[in-house]
C-alpha cells in the first residue's frame, strides 16, 4: 500500500492542550502546511471518547494539563485493544519531562527526542 501526499495531508490529527495559544499555534502551523483533518480539544477527559468516535491517525498531546495529565490520557488510550499502534507526539515545555515520558510510557511504541 502506497501512502500519498494527499493521504498524509488528510490524516485525522487531534491537538490536546489546555492553553488556547498553543492550540491556535498548532492549528495554524498544520493548516499552513496543508493539513485538512485537524481538530482540537482543551479537555483531556474527552480524548478517549473522541478517538473512539474519530479514529485519529495522530494525537499531539500536552503533558501538563489540569484534571487529567497527558500520562493519564495515554493510559486511557492504551486500554483500547483495537489500537495496536496509535502515534502520539508528546508536547511539553518542562525539561525534566523527557525522562519521565520514557519511563512512564511502558507498553507504548515510543521514541524520546
Amino acid at each position: 500500500m502506497t501512502i500519498t501526499e494527499s493521504d498524509i495531508l488528510n490524516a485525522k490529527v487531534l491537538i490536546v492542550d489546555d492553553q488556547v495559544a498553543n492550540v491556535q499555534l498548532l492549528e495554524q502551523l498544520l493548516s499552513e502546511a496543508g493539513y485538512t483533518g485537524v481538530s482540537s480539544t482543551m479537555n483531556p477527559q474527552e480524548v478517549c471518547a473522541l478517538h473512539g468516535k474519530n479514529r485519529y491517525d495522530l494525537i499531539l498531546l500536552d503533558l501538563k494539563m489540569p484534571g487529567m495529565d497527558g500520562f493519564q490520557v495515554m493510559e486511557g488510550l492504551k486500554t483500547n485493544d483495537a489500537d495496536r499502534y496509535l502515534p502520539v507526539i508528546v508536547l511539553t515545555a518542562e525539561p525534566g519531562h523527557k525522562l519521565r515520558v520514557a519511563g512512564r510510557c511502558e507498553g507504548l511504541h515510543q521514541q524520546a527526542v
